[in-house]
């Protein structure tokens, strides 16, 4: 699948288009074919968590870890929908599991009652329309994204940077990159991660080779077929496992009977409830947009029976702090400038996991920041009414 190669070929920091072999039949230039764009990510060590501090600082929490950034691993055919022309991306696994995929892990093993991702792609891509049983929260992160609803995807809501929605859970919905080559969009989607595509996904990803059931769960073990190859060309020196332009769950491989056994228990938590649509119509989705622009005065946060989930922006003139208080978990991104945390120094796009205290470097810091109340595990739909 020739067209996975783009987005490779821009975060692996490739300074090639991508060869005119790679053309559609009709001889139509597709978004792969396209200069590659500024490197972003470097596929090397992910996950840190500093060491002790002097006597300065507050005190760490145990659970407390970053993610930079910088060092970012990219998985390029994690999902199901990857697999059709216009949906092609990368995905980033922070918290719980990725939609349709049981075997790619997350860096943090202990989920927050959250499923967590950055999705990068060219511009025109996104995802396919799907619905969740549970409420799922998109913040555009550095490009302005289209979010589609409605049961055919006929009604749209456009995110700025920084702005954050929330589509109710069983509402069907997808987003699309309107800005750059390689923007990106973060979700956050609260307890099980299960997913039912729109009609024709699944029959589609599978004439393009992906293996799966008939839900769209992808699958690790079938040795008839395997995702094809990528056809660009890779510094072998800096290559992750998703470099072949297969996810794990992708890779065909010989199954033992308890390989094949785990990979049920992995699929059947993936499962999700059959729930009728939840139809909007025009400009219902209006009201579930929050803009950064309109910070002062809105804020997202939604409960159930499960929990809350809080999520709002803070903006931190130049060596002022943010010491979150209280017993929720907490989730800092920085979306803008830099702060320092236990003496080091994290800049845009990082990801803290429960920090007690940080100080905005010289430029200031606008930072995301998601305060939760809900279980360390995923068995829990979060059907939070949002619609009230």
């Amino acid at each position: 699948m020739s067209c996975l190669s783009g987005v490779q070929g821009w975060l692996c920091g490739a300074g090639k288009a991508v060869s005119s072999t790679a053309a559609e039949p009709n001889g139509k230039v597709t978004w792969s074919q396209v200069p590659s764009a500024a490197a972003k990510v470097q596929l090397d060590v992910v996950w840190e968590v500093p060491q002790g501090t002097d006597a300065k600082t507050v005190p760490a929490r145990p659970d407390f870890a970053v993610a930079k950034y910088s060092k970012i691993k990219p998985l390029n055919a994690a999902l199901l929908d990857s697999y059709i022309n216009g949906y092609q991306r990368t995905t980033t696994l922070f918290f719980g599991r990725i939609v349709s995929n049981p075997d790619d892990t997350p860096a943090f093993q202990e989920p927050l009652g959250y499923n967590m991702t950055y999705n990068a792609m060219a511009t025109g891509n996104g995802n396919a329309l799907h619905r969740h049983n549970s409420v799922e929260i998109f913040v555009a992160l550095d490009a302005p994204f289209e979010i589609a609803y409605g049961s055919q995807g006929e009604y749209k809501a456009l995110l700025q940077p920084w702005d954050l929605v929330a589509c109710p859970a069983e509402a069907i919905h997808s987003y699309k990159n309107m800005g750059q080559d390689g923007g990106q969009i973060m979700t956050f989607l609260c307890g099980k991660p299960a997913i039912t595509w729109a009609p024709g996904v699944v029959d589609e990803a599978r004439k393009n080779g992906a293996v799966c059931d008939d839900s769209g769960i992808l699958l690790a073990h079938a040795p008839a077929k395997k995702s094809p190859v990528m056809s660009f060309q890779a510094d072998t020196s800096m290559i992750s496992r998703q470099t072949t332009g297969e996810s794990v769950a992708t890779q065909a491989t010989a199954a033992s009977d308890t390989d094949l056994a785990d990979a049920a228990k992995r699929r059947a938590a993936l499962q999700g409830l059959e729930a009728d649509e939840l139809v909007l119509g025009a400009g219902a989705l209006d009201k579930f947009v929050y803009r950064y622009s309109e910070r002062a005065s809105r804020h997202l946060k939604v409960g159930s029976s499960a929990g809350t989930m809080h999520v709002h922006w803070a903006d931190l003139a130049p060596g002022r702090c943010l010491a979150p208080e209280g017993d929720e978990d907490t989730l800092v991104i920085v979306l803008g400038g830099s702060v320092i945390c236990q003496d080091r120094q994290y800049t845009h796009l990082d990801v803290l996991k429960q920090p007690t205290f940080m100080t905005a470097g010289a430029e200031g810091a606008t930072l995301l920041v998601t305060r939760s109340t809900l279980p360390h595990n995923l068995n829990f739909f979060f059907d939070a009414d949002i619609t009230a």
